[in-house]
């Protein structure tokens, strides 16, 4: 049971996305709920999406600065590292200058545990930022979804007269034969 319960878990914080903002506080938002439509606030809806858009973006771009900012003090640290090892190859447990090659300092380099460390924080700071732009291409879908919910609404395709049933997710499935029925019944009186 526990094992369920992880794995529900795991997939409700796929929903959930946690960063930094400029002052380092931390936020988090739902991004299967924004990218959700209800159909009945088409109205609010529409005027929401560009503040979700906007807030997605700066999202992004603070991710991005933050990754970029990673890569920075990396490169930093493996250019320190690189002239440690070249001065003092001992502390590095490498016997000379005259052995030492590229690849061998490179590799010593690598091994370094601040460096990995480094290293999982970018791969962190990548799939973060990957989450982010799928977030917002989805939200460039729900824009236009959200025309065409508008066109159906012009077209009365949420009237009363229409059987519409809701399913988890916010779903709607159209039944053929309820709405058949609605009308043999109108047809009658």
């Amino acid at each position: 049971m526990k094992e369920k319960v992880s794995k529900i878990q795991k997939l409700a914080d796929r929903d959930q996305m946690r960063f930094l903002d400029r002052q380092n506080k931390e936020e988090e938002i739902n991004y299967q709920k924004a990218v959700a439509i209800d159909p009945d606030k088409l109205d609010e809806e529409i005027f929401s999406q560009p503040g979700l858009y906007m807030k997605f973006s700066e999202i992004y771009s603070e991710t991005e600065r933050r990754r970029e900012k990673l890569k920075n003090k990396l490169g930093i640290l493996e250019a320190d590292l690189d002239f440690k090892i070249r001065s003092k190859p001992e502390m590095f447990e490498l016997k000379s200058l005259k052995s030492m090659t590229e690849s061998l300092v490179k590799n010593t380099i690598q091994r370094q545990e601040e460096v990995q460390s480094l290293n999982e924080r970018i791969i962190q700071a990548n799939y973060d930022l990957n989450r982010v732009k799928f977030a917002i291409t989805s939200l460039e879908h729900k824009k236009k979804m959200l025309e065409k919910a508008v066109d159906l609404y012009n077209g009365q395709y949420f009237s009363p007269i229409k059987a519409l049933h809701t399913i988890k997710g916010g779903k709607r499935i159209y039944y053929e034969n309820i709405n058949r029925q609605m009308r043999e019944g109108l047809n009658k009186k």
